[in-house]
């Protein structure tokens, strides 16, 4: 249920915890706490607290996320929140996905990652929108859901700019009508993989151009907080390949700020989802690494924020 204070506003939750480094990783948010009004423990960017609904409250997080913190937003009906995150440049944002050719003697490739771990306390989770990255003239991202459970994410790009869409595994339609270009790859909503309320989720993406100018994209998940192998057959959701129009590729991935949280405002429902080490690699991981056990949590926020809590 949820108050008549949890109704009017958007809450969102900084808890901590500590995070080892991983090879081409070049972003990593984790949601330390707060310095004025910057959140804290972002590498390779910056991070402020977001809200459409006004001023944010902080609510009492538990159960944990798996680890020492996590950031819980919490929105009535049509509002959205969560945090603007600010690469320090192109080299620490998806932006480092992006290798333009000349279209005669190199090749545009695509080659890069992120991961995130997320739960959500609804039992229908078809309202969820995470991120929605978009460059002008370039190429846009969207983690989402097209229905109960399904797991799904979309990449746009301009007329023409992708062609060739074949899916290896799971379930992905592509679209080449109108001005714009693209295809999604998704989770299914039937099958061995059905996202289920108060459970935790690793999410990742992971992007490789082959030598003969073939992208392959991978959508990966499983439940908890355990690592992800892109090589493991029974944690990769969709495999699909497509090439890259050089005509069109010239502009590639925003290097700017962009948001992360509840993104999206069309949901009916009042939303509480929880988020945690969101992460952008500028090359093809090897092993989205898992989240480390609990030692510490605290509970912190903003100047709008006052409460610290400690385990005993």
């Amino acid at each position: 249920m949820y108050s008549s204070r949890s109704i009017a506003v958007c809450a969102l939750v900084l808890l901590v915890y500590a995070t080892g480094a991983k090879a081409a990783l070049v972003l990593e948010s984790n949601f330390n706490g707060m310095s004025g009004s910057q959140v804290t423990g972002i590498t390779g960017g910056t991070a402020s607290l977001y809200s459409s609904s006004g001023t944010p409250t902080i609510i009492e997080s538990t159960p944990t996320l798996g680890q020492d913190g996590y950031l819980r937003v919490s929105c009535p009906a049509g509002q959205k929140a969560g945090v603007n995150i600010t690469p320090t440049d192109a080299s620490h944002s998806i932006a480092s996905w992006y290798t333009a050719g000349d279209g005669v003697s190199t090749q545009s490739k695509f080659n890069g990652g992120l991961d995130f771990f997320f739960r959500a306390a609804e039992s229908s989770l078809n309202q969820k929108r995470i991120f929605d990255i978009q460059n002008t003239g370039g190429y846009r991202i969207v983690m989402q859901s097209a229905s109960s459970s399904e797991l799904y994410f979309e990449m746009i790009g301009q007329t023409g700019a992708f062609s060739g869409m074949t899916k290896l595994k799971g379930s992905g339609t592509a679209n080449t009508a109108g001005s714009l270009s693209s295809f999604n790859i998704t989770s299914g909503n039937t099958g061995n993989f059905l996202m289920a309320a108060n459970e935790i989720y690793h999410i990742a993406v992971h992007l490789e151009t082959d030598d003969s100018g073939l992208v392959h994209l991978k959508l990966l998940a499983a439940p908890g907080t355990g690592a992800l192998d892109p090589t493991d057959n029974s944690q990769i959701l969709t495999h699909a390949t497509f090439q890259i129009n050089e005509a069109t590729a010239t502009t590639g991935f925003k290097s700017g700020v962009f948001t992360y949280g509840i993104v999206g405002t069309v949901s009916t429902n009042a939303r509480t989802q929880d988020f945690d080490a969101f992460r952008i690699y500028d090359s093809g991981p090897t092993l989205f690494g898992a989240v480390p056990e609990p030692t510490v949590m605290l509970l912190l926020g903003s100047g709008l924020v006052a409460i610290i809590r400690r385990r005993g």
